[in-house]
């Protein structure tokens, strides 16, 4: 006959076995529930990637918008100024310049050479940091001959003209290591495409209409800054 220990041994490997699994899972469950929020964001982002990246994926022909900044004034880690991509079916826009924004919009999986405009809602520092750096990638990523026009409320024109002139020596060096040909020179830069909003507090005005796309700014209360606006994008 065997002996008791015998049955003993097995059993107790068995149930110290079971209590580590438990363990082991009960430890998951509570990581998943206190990481819920890491853990989604990773994975959505993941996915958000692999499709923009991926030159295969065909979205449906609609209204898409992408967060390429978020950030404030001050330095964050974990964000960049603001800026919002648009893509209405075959049409490209920016909204806002904020530093850094521009090869956000590039690790988005979005080509800065088709962009059709940048919009400014406003002139604070932060919301237009990068107009220079995205007026550079768009020629130089598009081979585009046409500097890129640049949207906001007057006073847009001073902004553009001074980083036309900040960026006029670092134009003459891209068209003479390029060649006119990838960089032509009437290309670089921007084009100021000021608007003026009437008096009334609701005043608003179709500052784009292209191709089913529709874009109306409108005044906000953004004080001292002024003027500045918020834009509404229709598409078909």
């Amino acid at each position: 006959m065997q002996n008791a220990n015998s049955y003993k041994k097995p059993v107790g490997r068995i149930l110290k076995v079971a209590i580590w699994v438990v363990s082991i899972m009960v430890i998951v469950v509570l990581a998943a529930f206190v990481f819920q929020k890491q853990i989604f964001t990773f994975m959505a982002t993941k996915i958000i990637q692999q499709r923009l990246l991926n030159p295969t994926y065909k979205k449906e022909d609609g209204l898409y918008a992408g967060l390429a900044g978020t950030g404030a004034p001050f330095a964050d880690i974990n964000r960049v100024g603001p800026c919002i991509v648009v893509e209405a079916g075959n049409n490209l826009y920016v909204i806002d310049a904020g530093p850094g924004s521009a090869r956000n919009i590039g690790l988005m999986g979005f080509d800065m050479g088709k962009v059709d405009a940048i919009l400014l809602t406003h002139f604070h520092s932060d919301h237009i940091a990068a107009l220079g750096e995205m007026m550079l990638q768009r020629w130089a990523g598009g081979s585009n001959a046409k500097p890129v026009d640049v949207i906001g409320p007057k006073g847009v024109e001073t902004v553009v003209a001074g980083f036309n002139h900040a960026y006029s020596l670092d134009a003459s060096y891209r068209v003479a290591f390029h060649g006119a040909a990838t960089v032509p020179p009437s290309g670089a830069g921007g084009r100021a495409r000021p608007f003026d909003l009437s008096s009334e507090e609701d005043a608003s005005i179709v500052v784009v209409d292209k191709e089913g796309v529709k874009i109306t700014a409108f005044k906000v209360n953004h004080s001292p800054a002024y003027p500045a606006v918020g834009y509404r994008v229709d598409y078909k």
